[in-house]
């Protein structure tokens, strides 16, 4: 299973205010993905087989909601803000700046988009 960063606790109520993951984040190191996801989700276990949590110049997060006490609201802001109903959802940071989404891809077209913020 991935041993992504785990997005903390403490993050969720900026995420909720500002509609953006803090700097903290998105800015912790040059390239940064976000998984938003569910666990029982075929794809999401997919991925976690091969998701790295770092990779050169690049931090991997998740948040795996289901199970989270607060899972109505994390659920319900991920798709009325970020207009993803889908998972995994997936969000691509470069510099601190959000550079692409996406949601299940394989290993190859993960590492583009990571790297490049585009495929």
């Amino acid at each position: 299973m991935s041993q992504a960063h785990p997005i903390p606790d403490a993050v969720l109520d900026e995420l909720f205010q500002s509609h953006e993951f803090p700097e903290s984040i998105t800015a912790a190191a040059p390239r940064v993905a976000v998984v938003l996801t569910q666990g029982w989700c075929p794809e999401w276990v997919d991925m976690a087989g091969w998701l790295k949590p770092d990779y050169e110049g690049a931090k991997v997060f998740q948040l795996i909601y289901d199970k989270h006490p607060r899972f109505n609201e994390i659920r319900t802001f991920k798709e009325k803000v970020f207009k993803s109903h889908a998972i995994p959802y997936v969000r691509y940071y470069r510099d601190g700046k959000l550079a692409a989404e996406s949601f299940y891809v394989w290993e190859e077209e993960f590492l583009k988009l990571l790297t490049l913020g585009s495929a």
